[in-house]
């Protein structure tokens, strides 16, 4: 039997999502770099064993849009989001940990697109956190 699904990959801008994906095929397929919004359009990376196909889409990372690229760039999000049998969203754990919630203000409104998907979230970055138990619960909460 053959199982193919579709997993979104979304955060904020440099949460890790090029990172993520280039980690689990063993390959570098999207590009990594400091700067901000480096991708802009989706980035697909299969990964393939003996029974299952998982194609993961790397997306442009969340903001508000201020200009006409990067309201392309969410385009791509939310599109993706309404493909996806699954979102796998990424969240900078200092980031989290600094704000007191694992949910992102930017994020949460867009996992609407996604009704009935399910979600997971990747808490990235973990070794920037300097008090680990500071993460368990924005862990539960979420």
């Amino acid at each position: 039997m053959t199982k193919c699904g579709h997993i979104a990959i979304i955060g904020r801008p440099n949460a890790g999502k090029s990172t993520l994906l280039n980690a689990i095929l063993g390959e570098h397929i999207s590009i990594v770099t400091p700067k901000p919004q480096t991708t802009r359009k989706r980035v697909l990376g299969i990964y393939t064993d003996d029974t299952t196909q998982l194609i993961f889409i790397d997306t442009p990372g969340v903001l508000k849009p201020k200009y006409r690229m990067q309201h392309a760039m969410m385009g791509y999000v939310t599109d993706t989001l309404a493909e996806a049998d699954v979102v796998c969203v990424i969240v900078d754990a200092e980031k989290a940990v600094e704000r007191g919630t694992a949910l992102d203000p930017m994020i949460t409104p867009l996992l609407s697109a996604a009704k009935g998907t399910p979600v997971v979230l990747v808490l990235n970055k973990m070794d920037a956190v300097p008090v680990k138990k500071e993460v368990l619960p924005l862990i539960e909460e979420a």
